[in-house]
């Protein structure tokens, strides 16, 4: 998992979380919200910077990069 932040002065920088590749079956959980998996991965996250106070309590942009892994074809 790697946290980019980037300030540009005045407007708050959006904060770019990525959490890797991980199977299409827990990437399409975590698109329908479902919980439990990526969810408790991002939630535990957004936490994490605001108890340190990187990210204040009002609205700043958090943005959440998943990727998915290819699925392995034993048939090729």
């Amino acid at each position: 998992m790697s946290i980019e932040e980037k300030d540009t002065g005045e407007t708050q920088a959006p904060i770019l979380i990525d959490l890797g590749k991980h199977k299409s079956k827990r990437v399409k959980a975590l698109r329908k919200g479902h919980s439990g998996g990526l969810l408790d991965e991002v939630q535990a996250c957004v936490a994490e910077l605001q108890s340190s106070g990187s990210i204040d309590a009002s609205a700043q942009p958090v943005i959440i990069v998943v990727s998915e892994k290819k699925k392995r074809r034993f048939w090729s």
